[in-house]
């Protein structure tokens, strides 16, 4: 296994058969978007290169944590990760003109030497974060402070709307009035 630095596999040199590439991926990878969900983060991904049949396979395993805010106190908590995905490399003449829509096909001009997955390396770990992220998620508690002004706000809002009559049941009122 070969722990790589650069993030292109040089496919025109490998035998027909599977490769294995490691990556460690660290806080200094991910601050490259300054609009990262990811503050820091010890993520492990293992792709697995198939060259042995067309179209190409890149199999991507992830595994490890990453840092990012708790959606309700927006305190930077510990996530793991793990996820499994899987690209197929075809080739085309007109690769460079094709929309890059489908994260699950990449095309590369037959002249290419080099596949590039540093677009994957970093979307595949955000992939892998869970839709909801609070610190219970972690056992951990939510900052008191925060969660304090949450609940006056939410009880605010709960004491607002008790106090505003549903306008669909207003003609059902006028006939409680005929009594």
């Amino acid at each position: 296994m070969n722990k790589q630095k650069t993030y292109n596999i040089p496919y025109v040199g490998l035998k027909k058969e599977v490769h294995t590439f490691d990556y460690q991926l660290d806080g200094e990878f991910f601050k490259k978007d300054e609009n990262s969900l990811i503050q820091d983060g010890d993520v492990d991904v293992k792709v697995i290169f198939d060259k042995s049949n067309t179209p190409y396979i890149l199999d991507f395993e992830i595994s490890g944590s990453v840092q990012t805010d708790c959606d309700r106190c927006t305190t930077v908590i510990d996530i793991p990760i793990k996820g499994n995905y899987r690209v197929y490399v075809k080739f085309d003449q007109n690769a460079d003109e094709l929309e890059d829509e489908d994260l699950e096909i990449l095309f590369l001009h037959p002249d290419s030497s080099v596949i590039d997955i540093e677009t994957y390396l970093y979307d595949f770990p955000l992939l892998s974060i869970p839709y909801s992220k609070v610190c219970e998620d972690v056992n951990r508690t939510c900052n008191p402070e925060y969660v304090k002004y949450i609940k006056n706000d939410e009880e605010e809002t709960k004491n607002e709307n008790e106090n505003i009559p549903d306008p669909r049941w207003a003609g059902l009122n006028k006939l409680k009035d005929l009594k």
